[in-house]
């Protein structure tokens, strides 16, 4: 029996591994590069600045090298850790992140085996890794399949330390993944709510003066406030003030967003069309059974994240990531059903019910490759040669301004610090702020060469040829140098710069 499980085990660490394998070293250029970027961009800092934990830094707001207002930063720490071993760089995110997910897969199957029986909990989590938004998200460089993995360790550990006698052990365990999963996104605070009911389940009313369940409430909360406070005194990544939140909590279309992310979203890149069936069947076959408690109220939990969060989760998909876990819990329920249904039909009805089943199976992966495929799809290609380019005309110390809606992309692959908005969306009106920022110290302004720099005679083209002296010109990619000026005003607007 011991041996099984051991096979069950690595089977499901094995898929999670093998589904998280695309693109696993590539840039993090692929799709929500943005947010990928800024978590290399810190985790670099960690790795060349001493490994400060309590010192996250950012690239994108010119000279500045003081903490940054981040998520609890563990998983840009750990990637930093690892930067430089084996020259993977940046690709230790994304590695970390696989790592995280398996071990969330685990987590998942010994979650679910004592309410669900170990047949539906294999399912499960091997659904788990074949759904879509866990196949991309699930090895990103971002933090979230850790705070997923924080989500289920702290479901599994409390859930075990309700049980006489009140092990410790498991009890540290629940509050130090809860920590994570909250501290590292802070609307996982949701977490609370399937833990509380764990404790009511088990507890009664007795659990609303229990020592340990006060005392892990307690820790974690102040955990995570500790840290969002120290971190509010420095400059923005994530939202650490009141107005912050209130700017990304966006209500005004909030019918529609609900539509969007239950009617669309949660078939589309949650169960996929396959397991809207097979969800649909486990959902009735927990039906008015105790421990069907638990997983309504978890999504009931889910459920009222999502209206809270507004615009934010509308605006980011990965924010339905945690439906995933869920969501296979009752998909693999639901195949257990039409599995004992198959199991207990006559010949020849029996092989073509084992067909449809397998083909719901198979359709959950089949699914997800068709439908985010074009997700690893690496954008600005053009940044390959950008460190290259400004170690030809700067030096480290040197500031740049780059033509880039999220600042830390251009300024993460120069490999130097700055400034960055798109232009095109400022105006002719933001093109003050160009000498704003030469004013602060930056010496450099970066472009892709490209849209409103293909034409030389364009209004924001012209304004750098005539001013300022070109620096670089090479590889789709256009430096100008904020310190020397044009050597003909006008002639260089007209015939544009010759490449060096």
């Amino acid at each position: 029996m011991a041996s099984g499980r051991l096979a069950w085990l690595g089977l499901i660490v094995l898929c999670s591994l093998a589904m998280h394998l695309k693109g696993l070293l590539s840039e993090p250029l692929d799709y929500h590069y943005h947010r990928q970027v800024n978590t290399a961009a810190i985790a670099r800092n960690y790795h060349e600045n001493g490994l400060q934990f309590l010192k996250p830094q950012i690239d994108w707001l010119g000279g500045y090298r003081g903490r940054a207002a981040t998520e609890f930063p563990l998983y840009m720490w750990l990637t930093g850790a690892f930067w430089s071993l084996a020259g993977l760089g940046a690709a230790w995110g994304r590695i970390l992140s696989a790592l995280f997910s398996a071990l969330a897969a685990l987590y998942l199957f010994v979650l679910l085996e004592e309410d669900l029986g170990e047949r539906a909990a294999l399912f499960a989590a091997l659904f788990f890794s074949f759904m879509p938004l866990e196949v991309y998200f699930g090895r990103t460089i971002q933090p979230e399949a850790l705070a997923l993995l924080g989500t289920l360790g702290a479901f599994y550990h409390w859930k075990r330390s309700l049980y006489a006698p009140r092990r410790w052990d498991h009890w540290l365990a629940a509050s130090l993944f809860a920590f994570l999963a909250i501290a590292h996104k802070l609307p996982y605070a949701y977490v609370l709510g399937p833990l509380g009911f764990l404790a009511w389940q088990q507890l009664g009313w007795r659990a609303l003066r229990d020592l340990k369940t006060l005392a892990a409430l307690t820790l974690v909360l102040a955990g995570v406030g500790g840290w969002y406070y120290y971190a509010s005194f420095g400059p923005y990544v994530v939202p650490t003030h009141g107005s912050e939140f209130k700017r990304m909590l966006d209500y005004g279309r909030l019918p529609y967003f609900l539509w969007f992310q239950f009617f669309s979203r949660l078939p589309e890149l949650v169960l996929t069309y396959s397991g809207v069936a097979l969800a649909g069947l486990g959902i009735r076959a927990l039906r008015g059974k105790p421990q069907g408690r638990f997983y309504l109220v978890w999504g009931l939990c889910l459920a009222v994240y999502i209206v809270l969060g507004g615009g934010y989760t509308f605006h980011h998909e990965y924010t339905m990531l945690p439906f995933v876990p869920l969501c296979a819990a009752l998909m693999g329920l639901g195949t257990c059903v039409l599995l004992d249904k198959t199991q207990a039909l006559a010949q020849p009805s029996r092989s073509v019910a084992a067909m449809g089943l397998a083909l719901l199976l198979i359709g959950v992966p089949l699914h997800a490759g068709l439908r985010i495929g074009h997700w690893y799809k690496q954008d600005h290609l053009f940044l390959a040669k950008a460190a290259e380019a400004a170690e030809r005309v700067s030096g480290p110390e040197d500031l740049f301004l780059g033509n880039e809606r999220a600042a830390s992309v251009f300024l993460y692959y120069l490999h130097r610090r700055g400034w960055g908005w798109d232009l095109g969306e400022a105006g002719e009106s933001g093109l003050a702020q160009v000498e704003d920022v030469r004013r602060e110290g930056a010496s450099f302004f970066m472009t892709e060469k490209a849209g409103l720099f293909q034409d030389a005679a364009g209004v924001f083209a012209r304004y750098f040829y005539d001013r300022y002296r070109v620096a670089y010109d090479q590889d789709g990619i256009l430096i100008f140098d904020l310190r020397l000026k044009a050597p003909s005003t006008g002639r260089r607007a007209a015939s544009g710069p010759k490449s060096r």
